[in-house]
């Protein structure tokens, strides 16, 4: 099952178009370490929606070395299930049974 960690997000393309018209995806050829440091300063639920960037960045966040369920973690979870306590819990045990 998916985790839905949704909150408004502007859409940023990925993929972009170079000079010869050929389309270039500079996500999705960023190295491991690369992506492992982007997602360590992204705070958690931005690093699971990351999962939606290329297949590369799929499931990536699982092997976090620290998942940080914060202030801005609580907000974000909020925003996406208002007055629904029950569903949050729902949402950090799936995060937490992902979780490598």
């Amino acid at each position: 099952t998916p985790i839905d960690c949704r909150v408004n997000m502007p859409y940023v393309k990925a993929k972009i178009k170079t000079s010869d018209g050929a389309v270039e995806d500079r996500i999705s050829d960023l190295p491991s370490n690369v992506i492992s440091n982007i997602l360590e300063r992204l705070p958690l639920c931005e690093a699971i929606r990351t999962s939606s960037l290329s297949k590369q960045w799929r499931m990536h966040w699982v092997s976090m070395s620290e998942l940080v369920f914060d202030n801005k973690f609580f907000a974000d979870a909020y925003q996406s299930r208002p007055q629904d306590m029950s569903s949050v819990e729902m949402l950090i045990g799936k995060i937490l049974l992902h979780h490598h």
